[in-house]
């Protein structure tokens, strides 16, 4: 049993390195630094576990406790060489709300958006986006657009432009 009474067992070892080590080194570079940012942004949310794992060849990460939020994955595909991708669950409107803070950026459909390897850490969008996604349920959707101000407060160092 583990605290609190629960009965799952543990969660498997983090899986970023593992799933990381198999791209490029540029691309594992850039999105071994997302992997720290999602978690470290995790860390402030005040969610007690936050589980790293691997779904569909790329780093994914969740609340440990279902109703919290949602899944927030982060990947390399061939199909794309010069980019890198952030998706969320395709049947959450994370990706409209996202449009609405950040129109500039290269969508994916309801789902994903496409980073370019060449450019710095987009740190405010990648926050911005873990903190929507990984407390999507926790707040209601709408309060989650309204109150994303949570993550971009004076001396935070993701503060939007």
């Amino acid at each position: 049993r583990h605290a609190g009474g629960d009965r799952r067992p543990p969660p498997p070892p983090p899986a970023g390195a593992a799933v990381l080590a198999g791209d490029p080194p540029k691309v594992a570079k850039r999105l071994q630094q997302g992997r720290r940012l999602i978690l470290d942004t995790a860390q402030q949310l005040n969610i007690e576990e936050v589980v790293e794992t691997r779904q569909w060849h790329e780093v994914a990460f969740l609340p440990a406790k279902s109703g919290i939020g949602s899944t927030l994955r982060i990947g390399y595909s061939d199909k794309m060489p010069r980019h890198y991708q952030l998706y969320v669950h395709c049947g959450t409107n994370l990706i409209d709300m996202s449009k609405t803070l950040f129109p500039e950026l290269s969508y994916q459909g309801n789902r994903g958006i496409a980073f370019a390897l060449d450019e710095p850490l987009p740190r405010d969008v990648l926050t911005m986006l873990t903190v929507m996604t990984l407390t999507y349920h926790r707040k209601r959707r709408k309060q989650v657009a309204a109150g994303c101000n949570y993550i971009f407060r004076p001396g935070c160092h993701a503060q939007r432009p």
